[in-house]
């Protein structure tokens, strides 16, 4: 049973977009398009409207939300539609994004994200453990520089 809260995401959504593009609209599409598939049973959509977000980011230079915008469309909505051996170093290019942003939280996600598409992709374990260590170090020299 599918419930109404996704649909007025939808219909909310619409009426911003028509209104403008403003900064975080890019992380905004790509969250209807994680609706739109789970939710909506609409996968080729979710997809659309991921890429929406996706493309304002690359053609308009929206960078606030670039690591949030990437890691959730590249690693959650594409992989329902497509299959792209690119996965694992993109989510390395993520992870640099978002911390060359300062997004400390994503960057963190970027890392669990790009050790899962590691194995995803069937690279070698030692290698894998050699990024997660990576990540690991990074999260906490993150953690440290975020408290202060």
């Amino acid at each position: 049973m599918r419930t109404c809260f996704p649909w007025s995401f939808v219909g909310r959504s619409i009426s911003a977009s028509r209104a403008a593009t403003v900064t975080a609209s890019c992380f905004a599409y790509v969250v209807l398009g994680l609706l739109a598939g789970p939710a909506l049973g609409d996968y080729q959509a979710g997809f659309r409207f991921g890429r929406l977000g996706y493309d304002l980011v690359e053609e308009r230079g929206l960078t606030r939300f670039q690591a949030r915008t990437h890691l959730n469309f590249g690693s959650i909505v594409t992989p329902w539609t497509k299959t792209c051996p690119g996965w694992p170093r993109s989510a390395a290019s993520r992870f640099e994004a978002a911390n060359k942003i300062g997004d400390l939280t994503f960057a963190a996600y970027c890392c669990a994200h790009l050790n899962t598409n590691l194995l995803a992709a069937g690279d070698p374990l030692d290698e894998v453990q050699g990024e997660a260590e990576r990540g690991s170090r990074v999260c906490a020299e993150d953690a440290i520089r975020f408290r202060h």
